[in-house]
């Protein structure tokens, strides 16, 4: 994992809290990688 990639996870995750609770790794939306 990039450091790229960490930054958009977790503007991602601060974007969208519930997905945390379900685990940003799994739950991600089409085409977000």
């Amino acid at each position: 994992m990039s450091v790229t990639d960490a930054l958009l996870a977790f503007t991602f995750a601060a974007a969208l809290p519930p997905v945390i609770g379900q685990g940003e790794k799994t739950v991600v939306p089409p085409g977000w990688r």
